[in-house]
């Protein structure tokens, strides 16, 4: 597994917010676990990042090298874990290797056009100026 402090950060200052993996199932559809949470909506677009080297030439190469720069639309399982339309079964088991100077990440890249369709109705009360006349008429 990652170590705790290698780079993610929970909160980060700026979005999308790149995420650590922990485990990648061999499975249709796959299964991702990121090592806290995620913050991902349903509908959004991820990439996964499998790092080709280590960083130690004595160290062996990650696992699951046939999803790396895959990226899709997600089905959120939990808070940290989420589902992509891709069937992993017939790929390499996912492995971080002891030692790894680099990990396995996952990006959000973009979202599908409903996410956007849902913020262009304001549900905040009606803005009004001094006078209480509505801002936007």
């Amino acid at each position: 597994m990652p170590a705790p402090n290698s780079g993610a950060q929970q909160k980060p200052e700026f979005q999308p917010a790149m995420r650590q993996i922990a485990v990648i199932s061999q499975s249709n559809p796959v299964v991702i676990t990121t090592t806290f949470d995620h913050n991902y909506f349903t509908g959004d677009i991820v990439r996964i990042n499998i790092p080709a080297f280590t960083g130690d030439h004595a160290v062996p190469s990650f696992g699951m090298p046939e999803i790396n720069q895959k990226y899709a639309a997600i089905t959120v399982l939990s808070n940290t874990t989420f589902s992509m339309p891709i069937d992993s079964t017939l790929f390499n088991p996912f492995a971080v290797p002891a030692g790894a100077l680099q990990f396995p990440q996952c990006t959000n890249i973009g979202e599908v056009a409903q996410n956007i369709w849902g913020a262009e109705y304001n549900t905040l009360p009606t803005l009004q100026r001094v006078d209480h006349q509505p801002l936007i008429q």
